[in-house]
Parts: structure tokens; C-alpha cells; sequence
């Protein structure tokens, strides 16, 4: 599956989603080498409440590939829900340490989905200490939003972060929403790597 299947590029967690392949539990995350990074360990997360049933993974570190990623799932073909995290591309410093992190929900939102939402935004605000209670409002007003404002993106700065909120429309698995956290300039740099269509 490619992003050209996406009305919208900021598909990225969910067209990588979309290629899971295998299940394991392995990260490639090092936390000796992130010492106070606002992005969390993903152990972390995978401790809070739900998302243990993202059981299916899958991961790249090929040499080729512009963006390294990590998934977390609870399905391996037909899926409601995705953790993503970025990584630099392999080798060099801090290579082991996320650049972004991403849950995918899929929409109508269950009561599931939503503690997970809850869960994800809590531990940010926690490692960010800063009250994101704005973020988790725009999550809940894209539950019910349609038409091409559903698509668009609302980017906020906190900081060492810049949270993203946004809609996704896939043809063939229906509608999800995106909240993810991106280091400031790989959100910068990397959105054009991302929005690209193979």
C-alpha cells in the first residue's frame, strides 16, 4: 500500500500502519541515549491502560529508506488503532532516539479509542510539563468534523515539541484521527520526505 491511496499525504502513520507484516515487541528506542527527551520510551506507553492490545509490530531500519519507523497495532491487516514512532535515519548519533511519535485512531471513535487518545496526550503533557488539554479538545472536535476541514492539520508549538492533530481518509479502511508529537525542525524537515507519493 502507497500514500497515493490517501485523499491527504498526513497519512503517514496510516499507510505505514497498513504494511504490517509480522508480530513482536522489540523497540529500537535506547533510553541511556535520550536523556531527558520529550518524547517517551514507547515501553512507556505500552504500559499505560489499552495499549497492550497493539500486539502486532513491525519496524524498518533499511539503509534506503529516508524515515525509520517503529508500529504498534491492534490488527495486522484491518486495524482501529496505531502507535508509530520516527526515528533518524540508521546509524550516527542518537540514531536510537524518536524524532516523532503518533497514534492513529480509527473514527467513529469507541470508548477504547479515546482512553487511548486520553493515555497518549496524558504522558506528553507529563514528559512536556505543560498542560495539554487544548490538544486533547482539537482530537475530540475531529470526531465529529467533516468535509475538508476533517483533512487539514492543526499544529501547535510546546516547545521542544510541536503537537499535530489531523483527519485521514482512507479508501479502503475509512476515516481515522492522527495526534502526533514531532520534534520541531523533523517536523519541519521530514513533512515533505512524508507527504511523498512513491
Amino acid at each position: 500500500m502507497t500514500l497515493r491511496r490517501f485523499r491527504r499525504a498526513p497519512a503517514r502513520p496510516l499507510a505505514l500502519a497498513a504494511a504490517l507484516l509480522t508480530a513482536a515487541c522489540g523497540s529500537r528506542y535506547h533510553v541511556a541515549e535520550c536523556p531527558g527527551d520529550a518524547i517517551p520510551d514507547p515501553r512507556e506507553l505500552q504500559r499505560r491502560p489499552g495499549f497492550d492490545r497493539l500486539r502486532y509490530f513491525r519496524g524498518t531500519d533499511r539503509p534506503t529508506d529516508q524515515v525509520d519507523y517503529e508500529i504498534w497495532a491492534d490488527g495486522q491487516f484491518e486495524f482501529t488503532a496505531t502507535l508509530t514512532y520516527h526515528y533518524p535515519a540508521s546509524g550516527g548519533h542518537r540514531s536510537d532516539c524518536a524524532r516523532a511519535a503518533a497514534l492513529t485512531v480509527k473514527r467513529p471513535l469507541s470508548d477504547a479509542a479515546r482512553e487511548l487518545q486520553k493515555e497518549f496526550i496524558g504522558v506528553f503533557a507529563r514528559h512536556l510539563g505543560r498542560d495539554l488539554a487544548v490538544v486533547a479538545l482539537t482530537a475530540a472536535a475531529y470526531e465529529a468534523m467533516e468535509g475538508d476541514g476533517f483533512l487539514q492539520s492543526q499544529a501547535r508549538s510546546w516547545g521542544p515539541l510541536v503537537s499535530e492533530v489531523v483527519g485521514v481518509d482512507s479508501y479502503h479502511r475509512g476515516e481515522f484521527v492522527t495526534v502526533a508529537f514531532y520534534e520541531p525542525d523533523y517536523y519541519r524537515s521530514a513533512r515533505p520526505v512524508l507527504n511523498a507519493s512513491p
